[in-house]
């Protein structure tokens, strides 16, 4: 049985490349009698000469090229499993915006054993955040169209008007609408459309920052909102006089990103 050290084999390309044993022993650091014995060493081992010594350096021969054509597949094999193993021992960052890290993530981490960080930012930060490859994906309802950047997977959501279920009398004349202040969040945008389209008060919107607050506010009858039908629960009801709209949640990565993206995110 043949036993090849990776190490001796990425020295043994190295001298085939160079077609010199001192070259190759330059570019990798080594001192020339230490690359001799180790292209010595394989050649002993696999029993066939592999080059030819000469003047000039040293020539490949036909078994030397079986070696050279078989040796850069594996050393190519070996890098893609490390890229592999290292993808799946990285923590994977993605960014994303409130609503979705309550509404879809949350519930994915819950449930899933892969350990990702999690950036929760605006859609503008999220996309410098992108750019500057300082994270690895961004879900958001926002489209970006940027050249580096590529979405990968799509899915749906609906907008719904939620009150709480303990609310029985909707006076759309008088009451609060509760939205983020973020002027690219869907929800926002939905809802200052509505109360135009209604002929309602601006004075009926109140802005609150924080997804579990105005959740939180809806609950104890303060007010209405419209939110993802991903919120809705035994808490809330739909408010029937909106049909809901449906929405875009998308999934961005870099162009040139190598990671592997966890199977748990799109599935």
């Amino acid at each position: 049985m043949v036993f090849l050290e990776i190490n001796d084999l990425q020295i043994f390309l190295k001298v085939a490349e160079c077609s010199s044993i001192s070259k190759a022993a330059e570019e990798l650091g080594y001192v020339q009698p230490n690359v001799s014995e180790r292209v010595k060493k394989l050649e002993e081992e696999l029993g066939v000469p592999l080059f030819i010594r000469n003047n000039r350096g040293v020539e490949i021969l036909p078994a030397g090229e079986i070696v050279q054509n078989y040796g850069k597949k594996l050393i190519s094999l070996i890098e893609e499993m490390k890229g592999k193993v290292q993808s799946e021992i990285e923590i994977y960052n993605i960014g994303t915006t409130q609503s979705i890290a309550k509404n879809y993530l949350e519930k994915k981490f819950a449930e899933n054993d892969t350990i990702c960080s999690l950036y929760v930012e605006s859609n503008s930060t999220l996309k410098k955040l992108l750019e500057n490859n300082e994270i690895d994906m961004v879900i958001t309802y926002h489209l970006f169209n940027v050249h580096s950047i590529k979405k990968v997977h799509q899915m749906k959501e609906n907008i719904i008007l939620l009150k709480s279920i303990h609310k029985k009398d909707i006076n759309l004349q008088t009451e609060t609408f509760f939205v983020s202040r973020d002027n690219s969040c869907p929800f926002r945008q939905h809802t200052l459309q509505y109360i135009q389209d209604n002929a309602l008060l601006n004075s009926q919107v109140v802005e609150i920052d924080s997804l579990n607050i105005i959740l939180a506010m809806v609950s104890s009858q303060k007010g209405i909102a419209f939110l993802p039908e991903s919120s809705l629960d035994d808490r809330f009801e739909i408010i029937s006089d909106s049909a809901p709209k449906a929405i875009d949640i998308n999934f961005y990565v870099r162009n040139d990103s190598s990671k592997s993206i966890p199977n748990f995110l799109i599935s």
